[in-house]
């Protein structure tokens, strides 16, 4: 009853009216709980997808030109090489050869939008690349060795390929300027060595070969070292819009800084009177807490449904199409981990709960009982 008392007296004025000043705090707790989690479910859900095309394309972590028949660790989850080459006499590519060329087209499944049975002299080639050149499944193209030239006679192999399959990663330049091709067939257009680019899944099973064939840890190369600059200018415009939502949190802790002290200035002698009926300072701060977490949880909520809400429409109707226009993705990736709610709900209880206690400390030295004396 005594704890009603107190929310009673924080919620309204001292005319016994609903406090307006609250609202506009709790409005900014319930937007910036929305900005942030949209935003975390946006840059998340984006660099997640990104990195996913990544790995899928590149393979996670890779040794680079290591002579494959000095392997004593047959650890590897693939090896190969890459080249560059002209498609059709017209256009300069880069050619992707793998040994185990189904266990990578196995890999990249999700984005092949067309394919055939892999033969022998198969290539697979990106989307746009097939569409600046027309060509379908089982068409062929010519490869040309330009990197290998004879300079003695001039001459440059050439090579048919017969289109297997056609893949769309729309990401980067992936289906602009790549194709992918068996080691084998590309051993028989290239001038290959035994130097090859050792291919990971897992980090486990790179650090076991490197230790077989006691190598220093540096030779392993992970996607995040060869995107190291986009990965990191993703980073750094995830914190500037994470910033903007808790910048509103901060803006609403002054609010309710504010509020709490216009409080105790309008109402200093209903404090004493509160006082007189046994409840202490303590008493009517935990009053306050109590009752500035109750109305941040439930706004904390409204903004968490609201994000959800927004997740929810993307997915079925694809919404956020409308507003981020030329993306690489078909359907804007957003998720919401339980990590970043917890997160983001510390910091929003963390800084009300210090902008209701700042008050508290600040007027600690005010005995309230010098104001019940004059009352009586």
């Amino acid at each position: 009853m005594k704890i009603l008392l107190i929310i009673r007296f924080f919620f309204s004025s001292d005319k016994a009216e609903i406090r307006k000043t609250l609202f506009f705090p709790l409005l900014s707790i319930f937007l910036a709980t929305f900005i942030i989690l949209i935003t975390f479910s946006i840059m998340d859900g984006m660099q997640n997808k990104i990195v996913d095309k990544i790995i899928t394309f590149e393979y996670p972590f890779l040794i680079k030109k290591y002579n494959r028949h000095k392997i004593y660790n047959n650890s590897m989850d693939n090896y190969g090489i890459s080249r560059i080459s002209l498609l059709n006499n017209s256009k300069i590519i880069k050619i992707k050869m793998f040994n185990d060329i189904d266990k990578y087209l196995i890999n990249i499944q999700n984005y092949i939008i067309q394919s055939s049975p892999n033969k022998d002299n198969s290539i697979s080639i990106g989307a746009n690349l097939a569409d600046e050149f027309n060509l379908n499944i089982g068409d062929s193209v010519e490869l040309s060795a330009i990197t290998d030239v004879n300079y003695i006679t001039g001459n440059i192999v050439k090579k048919n390929f017969i289109v297997s399959n056609i893949f769309k990663f729309n990401f980067m330049n992936f289906d602009d300027d790549f194709c992918v091709i068996s080691y084998n067939d590309g051993s028989k257009l290239f001038d290959l060595d035994n130097h090859v680019n050792l291919y990971f899944l897992n980090k486990e099973n790179s650090l076991g070969l490197l230790a077989d064939n006691k190598l220093e840890k540096e030779s392993l190369i992970t996607y995040k070292a060869m995107y190291h600059d986009l990965l990191t200018a993703m980073e750094i415009e995830k914190f500037f819009y994470i910033l903007i939502g808790y910048l509103t949190v901060l803006i609403a802790g002054i609010m309710i800084y504010n509020n709490t002290i216009l409080t105790y200035l309008e109402k200093r002698r209903q404090y004493s009177i509160l006082s007189i009926i046994g409840l202490n300072r303590k008493k009517i701060l935990y009053g306050m807490l109590i009752n500035n977490n109750f109305l941040v949880v439930i706004f904390y909520l409204l903004g968490l449904l609201f994000a959800y809400s927004l997740i929810f429409l993307n997915n079925e109707y694809r919404i956020m199409n409308l507003i981020f226009i030329n993306m690489p993705f078909d359907k804007l990736p957003m998720e919401i981990s339980i990590f970043r709610i917890f997160e983001s709900f510390i910091f929003i209880i963390f800084i009300i709960n210090f902008s209701t206690l700042l008050p508290y400390l600040k007027y600690a030295n005010n005995d309230l009982h010098s104001e019940s004396k004059q009352i009586n």
